[in-house]
């Protein structure tokens, strides 16, 4: 039998043939005909990353800084409209979102899916269950809302057959668009919140059978640039989708300078034209002065209530800040100061001009009273109404223990986010808030605690907790405890017993 010749030449051929096909820039020229087909700015700024866990750690920073808590929101299951995307997309968002609080605590997340029902089922529920006893404020809803397969493409192939030896080699490269889509909802009427929403694209570029990929997410005309390995394709892009849309949701939720954490230059048009959307809504809903009020109190500059009300305890801060940071200080506030409260370091404060307490040496002493005016004991599941009245104006805080001994906080809450109570206009809750207090069927116990100043960013997270929710404290004289290491001796209080027949 006749062995078949090796002939040397045609295999080197052969070879220089598969070499010329495996070298081919075929990813290169998918890379540059994509943009043809998503038209986009030129000469775009490149960053490359491996995910966003950096940014969600800076957005809990954030959070801290900006005195940012009391945030409920439900999430329901993220739809895959395409059908083709087999993620847990909804525990994806999960896990961003607790990344984002592990310190700030800022957000109560509550998941709850098919398994729950719809929305409208949801908040019947929350209305007649303990567990569900304070609806959450907001829901984050939204979809896997496209998936283009190979919207470009290129296959180079060759091959060479010489006598009885023959060899071949081909190579392929494409490009896919994955997008997101997720809006936040209010859940007293099941409105979108204007602007309160992320859509984003990720582009995924693969080559070969896959083994070598990577994507890339533009985001205010800078493009984020990720390497996939084999194991991760579409998953990992997702979750990083994922990822940015929880710190864009947060941030425009909370109006936070989220794009600092993404090493954004807040001159670009984009953020500009953000800050700008920000002022406007909050000047056209009449929320300018208390945003004002909140953020300067948190910074030192304000003592005063946060309550809406332009006053001159808000002028002269206002004037005090813009001097800390060398602006014209008029008091007024205009879209160049807000630009500044977002987009510049906070500055000191100057001792001469520091924030008077709204009360001095005096302790404000505390008067709690049924609001019908009963002084004996209440019926089992009887509703009712406290009033809370300081001697003097000052901050307040109230917590609940039930009869099994868990500790709340229900003021100040999400409603009322302002602890400053006036000694001519007492509290009133729950008023027109809406939570109920009902008496259960045995007695319990309330307290509430006074200071000169607002302490809630000082206090401890097992103090502070989250509204409506069990605190990890055991009683509430361990929550006098801390107020008094907080306050010292300017701390005022007083406990109020619910007796039930």
């Amino acid at each position: 039998m006749n062995k078949p010749k090796f002939n040397a030449r045609a295999f080197m051929a052969a070879l220089a043939c598969s070499t010329v096909v495996g070298c081919a820039p075929v990813k290169q020229d998918v890379k540059e005909e994509l943009p043809k087909l998503l038209k986009g700015p030129e000469e775009v700024p490149q960053r490359t990353i491996t995910n966003f866990s950096p940014a969600l750690r800076c957005m809990d920073n954030l959070m801290i800084n900006y005195g940012v808590y009391d945030i409920s929101m439900l999430v329901e299951d993220i739809r895959d409209s395409t059908e083709k995307v087999k993620v847990g997309a909804k525990d994806m968002l999960i896990s961003a979102i607790s990344e984002m609080t592990r310190r700030s605590h800022a957000i109560r997340l509550i998941a709850f899916g098919n398994d729950s029902g719809n929305l409208v089922s949801f908040l019947a529920s929350a209305n007649q269950t303990t567990p569900y006893a304070v609806v959450p404020q907001y829901d984050i809803r939204g979809s896997i809302s496209q998936l283009d397969k190979s919207v470009a493409a290129k296959d180079v192939a060759g091959g060479l057959n010489i006598e009885k030896f023959g060899i071949g080699g081909a190579k392929t490269a494409n490009a896919s668009v994955m997008a997101l889509d997720l809006a936040v909802m209010n859940t007293s009427d099941y409105s979108v919140i204007p602007g309160v929403v992320s859509k984003n694209t990720i582009v995924i570029f693969k080559e070969g059978k896959g083994v070598d990929a990577d994507a890339s997410i533009g985001k205010f005309g800078v493009n984020f640039s990720m390497n996939l390995t084999r194991s991760e394709g579409d998953a990992q892009a997702m979750r990083n989708l994922i990822e940015l849309a929880s710190i864009e949701l947060v941030g425009k939720l909370t109006k936070t300078p989220y794009w600092t954490c993404m090493g954004i230059d807040p001159q670009k048009p984009e953020i500009q034209n953000e800050v700008y959307d920000w002022y406007y809504n909050l000047v056209a809903d009449q929320q300018i002065v208390q945003y004002f009020q909140m953020h300067l109190a948190n910074r030192g500059f304000y003592s005063g209530g946060v309550d809406g009300q332009y006053n001159a305890q808000l002028t002269q801060a206002v004037k005090d800040y813009q001097a800390a940071l060398g602006m014209e200080p008029t008091g007024n506030i205009n879209r160049e100061v807000f630009d500044a409260l977002l987009n510049k370091p906070v500055p000191e404060k100057p001792t001469a001009v520091a924030a008077q307490p709204v009360a001095t040496s005096q302790v404000a002493s505390l008067d709690i009273r049924y609001a019908s005016g009963a002084k004996g004991s209440l019926k089992r599941g009887e509703r009712f109404e406290v009033v809370i009245q300081p001697s003097t104006d000052a901050h307040v805080f109230c917590y609940f223990a039930d009869a099994k001994g868990s500790i709340q906080r229900f003021f100040p809450n999400r409603f009322t986010p302002d602890s400053l109570v006036k000694a001519k206009e007492p509290l009133t809750l729950p008023g027109k808030l809406p939570f109920k207090l009902y008496a259960s069927e045995r007695n319990e116990q309330m307290a509430c605690f006074s200071s000169p100043q607002p302490v809630m960013t000082k206090l401890p997270h097992e103090v502070k907790g989250t509204d409506f929710e069990n605190l990890p404290v055991k009683s509430l004289k361990q929550v006098q405890s801390t107020f008094e290491t907080v306050v010292g001796d300017q701390l005022g209080g007083k406990y109020f017993e619910i007796v039930v027949k």
